[in-house]
């Protein structure tokens, strides 16, 4: 069975390409940047440019929580951090950070009915192979635990179809978290478990 083969396997590597979860964890824990608030996507970019590289992912992860409030265009949070999500991962000096995956969530995760998953949709598969994988596996987690498996198949077919690590990476989140699809794709639960199998072996 599925789950069995699931269990054995260590946190959450059910569906990741060769990248464990755990592994910037496990890294030495930069300090707090202090950073400001903000509200618009140009002062997210400019706090970003203001720093060093290095410093860059760190901040991704300060800043999402950083939204000003009270800021005087009274803009919403929901439209910022949008349109700050897509500034970062359309920006070659961003797109590629980790912590991107925190923007995503947010915005996916605003509302369940914003729609916000199938907006998003081209975006993604235009930009996925220069994504961070667990920006990835966040896009394809949402979509296996929100979205029917109607929804889901024809994006999980172009991904299986396109066969770059990434692409692997999203169709095995959608699928791991939809077990009405795989059920109705009996090929594609076979699919799922041979590549479990071969994570397994790495």
């Amino acid at each position: 069975m599925l789950c069995e083969t699931l269990n054995k396997l260590s946190g959450s590597l059910f569906c990741q390409a060769g990248y464990l979860k755990l592994t910037s964890h496990t890294k030495h824990i930069m300090p707090k940047l202090s950073l400001p608030h903000w509200h618009t996507t140009e002062q997210v970019c400019n706090i970003l440019l203001a720093l060093p590289a290095t410093q860059h992912n760190r901040a991704l992860y300060e800043l999402v929580w950083l939204f000003d409030y009270d800021n005087p265009q009274d803009i919403p949070e929901s439209k910022a951090q949008l349109d700050t999500l897509r500034l970062l991962w359309h920006d070659p000096r961003f797109q590629g950070l980790e912590n991107i995956k925190l923007w995503l969530k947010e915005v996916l995760y605003s509302g369940d009915d914003n729609g916000s998953w199938l907006a998003l949709q081209p975006e993604v598969e235009i930009l996925i192979d220069v994504l961070h994988p667990e920006t990835c596996g966040e896009y394809g987690e949402h979509g296996g635990m929100r979205h029917s498996a109607t929804t889901l198949e024809p994006f999980v077919a172009r991904m299986i179809a396109r066969n770059t690590e990434n692409t692997r990476y999203t169709a095995r989140c959608c699928l791991y978290w939809s077990e009405t699809l795989r059920r109705q794709r009996p090929d594609w639960d076979e699919w799922l478990k041979n590549e479990i199998r071969q994570l397994h072996e790495k």
